[in-house]
């Protein structure tokens, strides 16, 4: 699973490095109003709370951020969160990064993560 992972992000970046280079090349540059991505996997659905699969995770991995992440260790990471700590034995505190936006450009908010954290449940 984890091997599948890695060789799915190092394709992404090929295709990202592939890209950045292409669109430095002269000619007309149209604008895209959608994005394609190709997979071998069947995807069950773009929603990550519906089903935990590999084939779903891999793709959304690069569609959703995490508030923590594990790296190759299993040890906690930074990602929407930058610090965290336990305030009791049933509740967390997360400080959230600056600046985060969706990408309709309305920012992030502790609203949003508590909304997530509600629908998940």
């Amino acid at each position: 699973m984890q091997i599948q992972s890695r060789f799915c992000s190092h394709r992404l970046a090929a295709l990202l490095i592939s890209l950045t280079f292409w669109s430095g090349l002269p000619g007309p540059v149209h604008a895209q109003e959608e994005l394609r991505i190709a997979t071998s996997y069947k995807l069950m659905t773009l929603d990550p709370h519906y089903a935990n699969l590999n084939e779903n995770t891999s793709l959304l991995s690069h569609i959703y951020e995490r508030l923590v992440y594990q790296d190759d260790r299993l040890d906690l990471k930074p990602g929407l969160a930058v610090s965290w700590r336990a305030v009791s034995d049933r509740q967390w505190e997360f400080k959230l990064r600056e600046n985060v936006r969706f990408h309709d450009g309305s920012p992030l908010t502790a609203d949003d993560v508590v909304y997530t954290i509600e629908r998940i449940r």
